[in-house]
């Protein structure tokens, strides 16, 4: 055990905050203002939310090797991140060849990516079924035994609506909350393969290093932050001159506009699957049932949960049924402290412009940039985009709601631009 430094997470919590207090105050002596920490403010959200507040994740087709990656498990990046590493990979090289820079640091001489992008869906995956695990235990522990999929949710809301502030269960809730890491974003590359919560080695392999004012020097050169927590994490500074440059070569003119694709969307096209995976989690095999007869006697009955296919969930239940679940889970992960008045109006407008409309484009547009913008969350709240008011009226007129199943969105062509 360090007497300065942690090394892991197993001291008590007064050492772990007094010993991470001073590797805080170690990074802050000398911050040229390319160090950033990630988990202040809104920094957790920098890659994960579009310019008009949406939580967003990258699309893959935008994703490329980095600079010395092995072909069978090649370290992917944004394409003009990888391209703007590769650049700062060859500056580490001439300088080593020039004598810039000492050759015999471990980390900081030949640079190389360790890690970057991380599957959002994967890590939101592992999260969920720890999630729905806490889910079922709940329901056995409160002895709630559903008998059908409408049970199952009467009962569902109650259970999460206090964790979901903290905790949120949809993927967009995920992709804001610290259980995603910045790697998610496609942004940031990591040239080290050390523990995150080992101090001790932040200090000694990077801060103390040599290598390190070069390093964040060369940094701030080609547009890249480091992260405060994890000195060998560096992240895009998409507002920096070089990766406007390199970007734009790439064809973007705002990457976080163009280069990501609507978390809500992406959601939204699994949301059923993800309903009947937890009830097919908290529904028993059977179980018995006492009830009362009309004399006064007690009989047992046993009792068969309902099963169903992913098909018979799609169409015996319509587009308003499911989203509005979705819009009270987000609701509850973003805004629970909004009058219960004011919830439903929210949710009863977006069903309606999205039945109208028969896309997604309201809430993915709508609702999502709404609900998550950071300020002056209760006076937008009510707010409905005109071009959707004008087509949900269309719709109105022209009786196209009725029976409208949340499969007929899937076909629809306004995903073209996610």
């Amino acid at each position: 055990m360090s007497d300065i430094y942690t090394k892991d997470n197993s001291e008590t919590s007064l050492e772990l905050f007094n010993k991470r207090t001073i590797y805080r105050n170690q990074l802050r002596v000398d911050n040229p203002g390319n160090v950033v920490d990630f988990f202040e403010g809104e920094k957790i959200l920098y890659g994960r939310i579009s310019p008009r507040f949406e939580p967003v994740a990258v699309d893959q087709s935008n994703l490329a090797s980095t600079r010395g990656s092995e072909p069978q498990s090649p370290v992917m990046a944004v394409n003009f991140v990888a391209a703007v590493f590769e650049q700062m990979v060859l500056q580490f090289q001439k300088s080593m060849a020039s004598g810039q820079i000492t050759t015999t640091d471990p980390y900081l001489s030949q640079l190389k990516a360790y890690k970057a992008y991380v599957n959002p869906r994967t890590v939101y995956t592992t999260y969920t079924d720890a999630y729905y695990d806490a889910i079922v235990k709940n329901f056995r522990i409160l002895d709630i035994k559903v008998k059908d999929f409408d049970h199952f949710i009467e009962h569902l809301m109650p259970i999460i609506k206090v964790a979901l502030p903290r905790k949120p269960l949809t993927f967009p809730g995920f992709i804001k909350s610290t259980d995603c890491s910045t790697l998610s974003t496609g942004l940031a590359i990591e040239v080290a393969d050390l523990r995150y919560s080992d101090d001790e080695e932040k200090v000694s392999a990077f801060i103390e290093s040599k290598n390190w004012p070069f390093f964040v020097n060369a940094c701030n050169s080609y547009g890249f932050m480091i992260d405060y927590n994890v000195p060998w994490r560096i992240v895009a500074d998409l507002k920096s001159d070089i990766m406007k440059q390199i970007a734009a070569r790439y064809g973007y003119q705002s990457f976080v506009a163009s280069g990501f694709n609507s978390a809500c969307v992406i959601y939204l096209r699994s949301f059923i699957y993800e309903l009947k995976t937890l009830y097919d989690r908290v529904r028993l095999p059977q179980f018995i049932e006492i009830e009362e007869c009309m004399d006064g006697t007690l009989i047992e009955r046993v009792v068969v949960p309902k099963q169903y296919s992913q098909d018979q969930l799609n169409y015996n239940y319509n587009l308003s049924y499911f989203l509005k679940i979705y819009l009270q889970m987000r609701i509850e992960e973003e805004q629970p402290e909004l009058p219960p008045e004011e919830k439903a109006h929210i949710i009863r407008e977006y069903i309606n412009v999205t039945k109208a409309t028969r896309s997604l484009k309201a809430v993915a547009h709508g609702f999502e940039s709404i609900i998550n913008k950071t300020f002056d969350k209760r006076g937008s709240a009510s707010y409905i985009d005109k071009q959707f008011k004008a087509q949900a009226e269309a719709g109105f007129n022209q009786g196209t709601l009725d029976n409208l199943l949340m499969s007929d969105l899937y076909t629809a062509d306004d995903f073209s631009n996610y």
